[in-house]
């Protein structure tokens, strides 16, 4: 499967810039979903299927496809560990003119965000912080394929609940989301 591999690759240089940045290693202790741009629809389809999910949650974006899938067992994120969750996306156009597709993020799960954010400003490490609604997350850009990590205050199956409840997706009956 091309999305392990890729996943493989990806935690390899995140640890490289762990290490390169001397960031604290329990904030990536706890791995909580990882997201993946699929190159087409195509793409987008098979990596649902490879993936053998429990649910399928899905939303259109525009014209655009965007599903969040909760996995029968983990997937394996190299050295980091693994996860449950994936949120797996058709491109944008400008995503394919970058070629900014397959793994583009790993969310941790993180106690203390304003903590998280005090340390990389002290360290000078880009970072672009979003809070709001009691729930935040901290976005860090790093790698020349424009990957990022995510430090989250919220699980992810806390905002695909949310989601759900708010009829921003839709739940694929289980028969269909192998």
């Amino acid at each position: 499967m091309k999305l392990a591999a890729q996943a493989k690759e990806y935690s390899y240089s995140l640890k490289s810039y762990q290490n390169y940045k001397r960031l604290p290693g329990e904030w990536f202790s706890t791995p909580n979903h990882l997201s993946y741009v699929a190159d087409d629809m195509s793409d987008f389809d098979q990596t649902i299927r490879e993936l053998e999910p429990e649910q399928v949650f899905w939303a259109e974006e525009g014209d655009l496809y965007r599903a969040k899938v909760r996995l029968c067992g983990a997937f394996s994120v190299g050295d980091l560990g693994s996860v449950e969750w994936l949120d797996v996306r058709e491109p944008t156009q400008a995503q394919l003119a970058r070629r900014a597709t397959g793994v583009r993020s790993l969310t941790f799960i993180l106690g203390s965000l304003l903590g998280a954010s005090d340390i990389l400003k002290a360290k000078r490490v880009t970072h672009e912080p979003f809070f709001g609604n009691n729930r935040g997350r901290i976005v860090v850009p790093f790698g020349r394929a424009g990957e990022s990590f995510e430090l989250a205050n919220q699980p992810f199956e806390e905002i695909v609940r949310l989601q759900v409840e708010a009829k921003d997706l839709r739940a694929l009956p289980p028969s269909r989301a192998a």
